[in-house]
């Protein structure tokens, strides 16, 4: 099952990532190049919310498989501010733990929160902040 990526508003400030059931890791891995993809067309920073309110557990991912996400050029690209993981599960959580513990320079472009409007104001936070705010 695909996870589907788009933009989450007119401004292209936010795409949003929305996981479901039965995904793969191959399925991670086509949605952080559609992600990075998307970040390409645009000439200032955007942040990305993955929405795991739907995904109850994750793929048996291995180190390598982590490894691979922690590498990945999404995790390292210049107009992403951060990635904001919403709607996280237990299980899911114990995993993004374990990944914080092994790819702790990775692990800070990613952030847990609550809700969409939780981001939101916290980006609209963090773009007040920048230069290129005066840009939107």
């Amino acid at each position: 099952m695909a996870i589907p990526v788009e933009w989450y508003n007119e401004d292209r400030t936010m795409i949003i990532q929305r996981f479901g059931s039965g995904w793969t890791f191959q399925d991670v891995i086509q949605m952080m190049d559609e992600t990075a993809d998307l970040l390409d067309t645009i000439s200032h920073r955007a942040a990305v919310i993955s929405d795991l309110s739907q995904s109850k557990t994750t793929p048996n991912l291995s180190v390598g498989a982590l490894q691979r996400i922690a590498n990945h050029r999404l995790t390292k690209h210049p107009n992403l501010i951060r990635i904001y993981m919403i709607g996280v599960q237990t299980y899911v959580r114990v995993v993004v733990q374990v990944f914080a513990r092994m790819f702790p320079a990775a692990f800070k472009r990613y952030q847990l929160a609550d809700t969409t409007e939780a981001v939101e104001k916290t980006l609209a936070h963090e773009l007040a902040k920048t230069p290129e705010a005066a840009e939107h």
